[in-house]
């Protein structure tokens, strides 16, 4: 059999860290919960301009996230990936202007 790990506690493993306002006993302040960081996630997906069709299936292209340091309020780490459309694979004219995203960057994705 392999290793056991150490227990390890939902707090541990998500990088929360609580702060108590008061002793436990004291039902009147509550306990602050602090994230050491925030993700934000912002997807782009394919558009055409003028388009007010229903029928116009926008496809996730790129989801990229940057990690807010809670304390510094600066960036300290991005990650984000390609997606290739399969409805429409060809990007319009409009979406690389708007998204700044090049077809290459879509017709390679692995």
């Amino acid at each position: 059999m392999g290793e056991q790990l150490p227990a390890t506690s939902a707090d541990e493993v998500s990088g929360v860290t609580e702060k108590s306002a008061g002793s436990a006993s004291d039902e009147s302040e509550s306990e602050e919960v602090k994230f050491d960081y925030y993700a934000v996630l912002d997807f782009e997906c394919t558009c055409d301009k003028g388009t007010t069709e229903r029928k116009f299936r926008h496809e996730i292209i790129e989801f990229p996230v940057v990690f807010l340091n809670s304390e510094t309020l600066e960036v300290d780490l991005e990650f984000h990936r390609y997606v290739r459309p399969t409805e429409k694979p060809q990007l319009t004219e409009f979406c690389i202007e708007l998204t700044g995203i090049q077809q290459s960057w879509v017709d390679n994705v692995i």
